[in-house]
């Protein structure tokens, strides 16, 4: 039978079968087994090579939102200052007697911090209220007759994503307090919160002593650091997450330190988170100092409150900070600190001493520095 005679023999069928397959198809493959384990490990390397970017890509993602919460926090400090015409007290805030008419300043009112007081200023008005009912004084009561600390406060002060870095890995919901990725510079001079006469040069001073204005920052808004960027802590004895319990009289003393530890509470034994309690005034809390380069080994003597933190993050390289007149920076971990084996000072006249970083944290040290 000849092609043409086949054709004509199976349309007159009218229907399909076996019979009628064309003899020229050809049969259709299937894979082998070692095709498919080919293709298999091809897309297996395909993954490997996307998983990273999609990493990189989620993890700048989370560095531009923690950039701008930083951004909109210093803007909050912005509103504040067009507002009082001054810059939030880190510690013995006036207003905050003066609305509930007491006068000693040395009372449970002196413990709210600067962070506590810009919080109407970037929509945190019910977390404000919240506080503000709950630290009322009662005259009945003799330990709150001056009113109610920030820590005795603790169990109602709220959760606030705006205050944390989605990259930080382990931001931790205390069970009292809440913690805060976002602080206050201290300046270039390391001071604890007990000080009678604190050694601040930062634009956040204690609010009984001198109430920074801008035309106090003579060394200019754009060269001083306001507000930075530092990785929350955790009581697992690590450095990158804890802290060393060293007093340093020198900042290379605290830099050399090898061992882990945790701020502790004076007078009980429970670790406190690095970061916990925001609306408080310790350094340990809410204040992190321009002397040691960001992400470095963190210190601290007796408690939380003569702790000496850097700015510190998990993007690499260094920190975000903001400065004075409301910009975002990026400080890296090389940036100059000068000698860091030099003691101390004692004095808060003069230059800073510890390089680019001390200078751009004084908000009057006669000295002109640039990130730049």
């Amino acid at each position: 039978m000849g092609m043409n005679d086949w054709g004509q023999t199976c349309l007159k069928g009218g229907r399909f079968s076996l019979l009628c397959a064309d003899p020229q198809a050809k049969r259709q493959r299937a894979f082998t087994l070692i095709e498919l384990l080919v293709v298999i490990a091809i897309i297996g390397v395909l993954v490997g090579l996307l998983l990273p970017a999609v990493q990189t890509a989620r993890e700048s993602a989370r560095r531009s939102a923690c950039s701008n919460n930083l951004k909109q926090m210093a803007l909050a400090v912005a509103n504040h200052v067009d507002a009082r015409q001054r810059f939030p007290s880190n510690m013995r805030e006036p207003d905050l007697f003066n609305q509930f008419g007491i006068t000693d300043y040395t009372g449970s009112l002196g413990t709210y911090g600067g962070i506590f007081q810009i919080l109407p200023f970037f929509e945190e008005q019910a977390a404000y209220d919240q506080l503000i009912t709950a630290m009322k004084p009662n005259p009945s009561n003799n330990n709150d007759r001056n009113g109610r600390s920030s820590q005795r406060n603790a169990g109602v002060t709220p959760w606030l994503g705006a205050l944390i870095c989605p990259s930080d890995t382990v931001p931790l919901r205390s069970t009292a307090g809440n913690l805060t990725n976002y602080r206050l510079s201290g300046g270039d001079i390391w001071w604890s919160h007990l000080d009678a006469a604190p050694k601040q040069r930062g634009p956040f001073q204690r609010g009984d002593l001198r109430r920074v204005r801008i035309k106090d920052i003579t060394d200019g808004t754009s060269k001083t650091v306001m507000l930075g960027e530092v990785i929350t802590g955790s009581a697992d004895n690590s450095l990158e997450r804890g802290v060393a319990e060293v007093s340093p009289s020198k900042p290379s003393t605290c830099m050399s330190s090898v061992s882990g530890g945790q701020i502790l509470n004076p007078g009980d034994s429970t670790t406190q988170p690095v970061g916990w309690l925001w609306p408080g005034e310790k350094t340990g809390w809410i204040i992190f100092f321009t002397i040691q380069p960001p992400n470095s080994v963190r210190c601290a003597g007796a408690n939380e409150g003569r702790a000496i933190l850097p700015a510190s993050s998990f993007h690499g390289g260094g920190a975000f900070v903001a400065m004075c007149d409301g910009a975002v920076r990026f400080v890296l971990d090389t940036i100059e600190t000068g000698n860091l084996d030099q003691t101390m000072p004692s004095t808060t006249a003069g230059g800073s001493q510890w390089g680019v970083w001390g200078r751009l944290g004084s908000i009057a040290g006669g000295e002109v520095a640039s990130l730049d």
